[in-house]
């Protein structure tokens, strides 16, 4: 089947689509799913989700694996021959190899239903914008559940191919972005005393945020404040500015640094609009909460590891970047494990990133046997 596999993969690699518009993604998924007769198929959910069920003969828990359908956009650079058909849309986050993941799993669930409990495959919408895994939980279908433990897996660029990463507690980091209004005044260029420019307050505050910073990332109090986007006025040259933004993302390991951080910048930019006349306004947009690995699903696969051989590795410290997986968090126990995927391969989010196929046995396997884990503990 591993020919299969890859082929699903590819496939998918061609097709990105933006979060929350992934609907050519999900009818293809849907119809690849429908062929392993789970007991019940949800679609449709939180969006373009989809929700596959299989039972066990027995009662037991309910475990739930999760794969993202999101694309990024990204106009992808490689020459590969299942290269990106549209453009300025990629997978470069590897989300296509997730998804074959776990339809590889549901294929080896339609020929072995678990021994008992539960097995529940979901598709996410809208992963890269934080707002899929909301709005799955805000799905009454969704809510009508009840999940027991709930388990997703992310490819790791610059780990050797195929090494299993496990960190017990936090994995990622907790993300927020935001936008920064100051509007001013316009007056002619010629005389910009008689308006009120945001460029000044905009340059001061800039400043100020990131002196905020601890960059240093093996550090508790670590935060980061990541320019994104700023605009200025506009193309008028006889005009004196009078609207700007300044677009950031942060990023901290804990929610009480993050609420800290964020009530910092509300502070700094009221202060600066109002020093120099200006009306401030804030966005607050794309939250993604820490991926906090439960211990007891963490000594689980911990032990599983050590017990069957597994090339797994153990790290110390979280990874900087954002994943909404984190928001099944506070609902029930969760758990994301890393996937190596070849330390000489472009990091996500390149434009000539492309999920290695080799990882997608080794992630529905891994998968399997917590499984399998699970069965024998029921």
């Amino acid at each position: 089947m591993q020919a299969q596999y890859q082929l699903w993969r590819r496939n998918l690699h061609q097709m990105p689509e933006l979060s929350g518009q992934e609907w050519e993604t999900s009818a293809y998924v849907n119809e690849i799913l429908t062929n392993f007769q789970p007991d019940h198929h949800l679609k449709k959910l939180g969006g373009s989700g989809i929700l596959a069920t299989f039972n066990g003969a027995e009662a037991g828990p309910h475990l739930l694996f999760r794969a993202e359908l999101d694309g990024l956009p990204i106009s992808e650079i490689s020459d590969i021959p299942h290269r990106s058909q549209k453009a300025g849309k990629g997978h470069m986050c590897g989300h296509d190899g997730h998804m074959a993941i776990l339809l590889a799993l549901g294929e080896q669930l339609s020929r072995k239903r678990p021994a008992c409990g539960k097995v529940s495959l979901l598709f996410q919408p809208a992963e890269e914008n934080g707002m899929g895994a909301k709005a799955v939980l805000e799905d009454a279908r969704f809510k009508a559940l009840t999940i027991d433990a709930a388990f997703a897996i992310h490819n790791l660029p610059a780990f050797p191919l195929g090494k299993i990463v496990l960190k017990p507690g936090k994995f990622t980091a907790n993300v927020k972005s935001v936008i920064l209004h100051f509007e001013g005044k316009s007056a002619h260029a010629a005389e910009p005393e008689f308006g009120l420019n945001p460029s000044e307050a905009m340059s001061r505050l800039h400043l100020d945020l990131l002196a905020q910073q601890q960059i240093d990332w093996k550090m508790p109090d670590f935060q980061l404040v990541t320019p994104i986007f700023q605009s200025l006025g506009t193309k008028d040259y006889g005009i004196s500015a009078h609207h700007g933004e300044l677009h950031y993302t942060i990023r901290t390991w804990d929610n009480d640094r993050m609420e800290e951080l964020a009530q910092k910048i509300t502070v700094l930019h009221d202060h600066y609009c109002h020093q120099f006349g200006l009306v401030s306004r804030r966005e607050w947009l794309q939250e993604f909460e820490s991926n906090n690995n439960h211990p007891h699903l963490f000594e689980v696969v911990h032990q599983m590891a050590l017990s069957s051989g597994m090339d797994f590795q153990q790290i110390d410290h979280p990874f900087k970047w954002g994943e909404d997986f984190g928001a099944f968090s506070t609902h029930f126990p969760t758990m994301m494990i890393g996937l190596g995927a070849g330390e000489n391969q472009p990091a996500l989010h390149n434009p000539d990133y492309d999920f290695p196929d080799e990882l997608i046995p080794i992630g529905s396997d891994l998968f399997g046997q917590i499984i399998q884990q699970f069965s024998t503990k029921a």
